[in-house]
């Protein structure tokens, strides 16, 4: 019998400082890609966290400051945060995948909300 495979769901959240529109965030990420794994890398300063798995934590890192490039935050000089790298000790977590945004009839699905109760907005 075949084996069926769920799809594995990452999120990546983030305060979005600069003021981009829902769709040049769904723009930045169209086609982006990402191996997913044990490593953690958090980025924590004044607007907030942003925590993301990766196979490495270059990786992890890279998907951050992908992020950041979107958003507005600072990554260096000031205001920049503070990078913590972890490794997940279970090995139950920590699953090597390679993720991408999911489409959804040829638009990436990518949403923004507009403070932190507003309702997540999705299209171009």
């Amino acid at each position: 019998m075949p084996r069926t495979v769920r799809a594995i769901t990452k999120r990546v959240h983030y305060r979005d400082q600069g003021g981009a529109t829902q769709a040049e965030h769904a723009a930045h990420w169209k086609g982006f890609t990402w191996a997913t794994g044990k490593m953690i890398v958090s980025y924590v300063g004044h607007w907030g966290e942003i925590q993301v798995w990766g196979l490495t934590h270059d990786e992890a890192r890279r998907v951050i400051l992908h992020a950041c490039a979107i958003a507005s935050i600072p990554t260096s000089g000031a205001g920049a945060g503070e990078w913590i790298e972890t490794e997940a000790k279970n090995p139950r977590y920590g699953k090597e995948v390679t993720v991408r945004v999911t489409e959804l009839w040829g638009m990436p699905v990518v949403t923004k909300r507009n403070g932190p109760s507003g309702p997540a907005e999705i299209g171009t």
